[in-house]
């Protein structure tokens, strides 16, 4: 996925935190060819996307954008109710 060497030391230090606690994700997925937990890789695709969309993002959009799902296998979605409302209750 994404090579943060383009960011300055504190934000990959960040990103590696983030990814770090997402490491745990039990759901995996495959990207670069191996296997990788799922939170992670999704962590990585949003900076991407972010970057793309905004090149010049502040910190702390790069920062939301890298760990809005952070640990978020660790509340079911299936202990809320299915639609909108619990939906938004559970996020």
């Amino acid at each position: 996925m994404t090579s943060d060497s383009h960011v300055p030391a504190d934000l990959a230090n960040l990103f590696a935190a983030i990814d770090a606690a997402n490491s745990h994700d039990p759901e995996t997925t495959i990207a670069e060819g191996r296997v990788k937990p799922a939170a992670v890789v999704y962590g990585e695709r949003m900076s991407e996307r972010m970057s793309s969309f905004s090149p010049g993002a502040s910190l702390a959009l790069q920062i939301a954008a890298r760990g809005q799902h952070i640990e978020r296998w660790m509340i079911p979605r299936n202990l809320y109710p299915q639609g909108r409302i619990g939906y938004l209750a559970w996020r």
